[in-house]
């Protein structure tokens, strides 16, 4: 059997040493989410990719329940592009590292709980984009 790109061991996400507390940075890419506010576009993409990434989450859980790898790979593809977008790094680079293998051996994840460990990881930085948000709320574009 080829070797799976995910080992066991390896975490989807860093964590502060001596923690069990994500490591916030990872989670979220700051620079994106402050280009989003400064053109007034945070609320809007908060309002639309968070239900949206929780939306494709349960889709992924149930495809991979019934083995439907197609649908798998469609829903990873666009969990891709979400998180992408919406400054999700831990998060896009999770899903990447489990759908580019998919895509190119057309083979199902070695491990067992590829689909439950994405779904975690998607409610962790969900999560912090709300936060993020109303840490932030409100926040226009710059009137200049």
């Amino acid at each position: 059997a080829p070797e799976a790109s995910v080992t066991p061991a390896q975490p989807l996400l860093r964590r502060t040493p001596g923690s069990n507390v994500p490591d916030v940075d990872s989670l979220l890419n700051p620079s994106r989410l402050e280009g989003y506010m400064r053109i007034g576009m945070l609320d809007e993409l908060l309002a639309e990719y968070v239900p949206e990434i929780s939306a494709l989450v349960g889709k992924l859980q149930r495809h991979a329940e019934r083995r439907d790898f197609p649908a798998c790979v469609d829903v990873l593809h666009s969990l891709l592009g979400m998180s992408g977008e919406a400054g999700a790094p831990a998060l896009y680079q999770a899903v990447r590292r489990v759908y580019v293998p998919m895509v190119e051996t057309k083979e199902w994840p070695a491990q067992a709980d590829w689909a439950a460990r994405i779904a975690a990881l998607a409610a962790e930085s969900v999560q912090a984009l709300r936060a993020y948000g109303a840490a932030h709320a409100g926040a226009a574009a710059d009137p200049d």
